[in-house]
């Protein structure tokens, strides 16, 4: 049984892909011909990246949030380390 070997495409390759075929300068053929692949992984992309595109600027701000609470408990936790040993001496 010999099966075609899947690619896998960076992160960026996808969004360079998605971002061409969003711009609607060039049909998915031509788009499909200059990457590589195929029209309906296209579509694909473009669909993903058209449903899902704001959730990339969410994750940022997510992260920065759930960083900044980490900060936080760390300042704390230092806080209450030291305070029990003033405490304890």
């Amino acid at each position: 049984m010999s099966g075609k070997i899947r690619k896998k495409h960076s992160d960026t390759f996808k969004l360079k892909v998605a971002l061409a075929a969003l711009k609607g300068d060039r049909t998915m053929v031509e788009l499909s011909q200059e990457f590589g692949i195929s029209a309906n992984q296209i579509y694909y992309w473009k669909k993903k990246l058209e449903e899902e595109g704001g959730s990339i600027f969410a994750d940022r701000r997510r992260a920065e949030n759930q960083k900044e609470e980490l900060s936080k408990q760390s300042k704390n936790f230092r806080f209450q380390q030291n305070e029990n040993f003033r405490f304890s001496n």
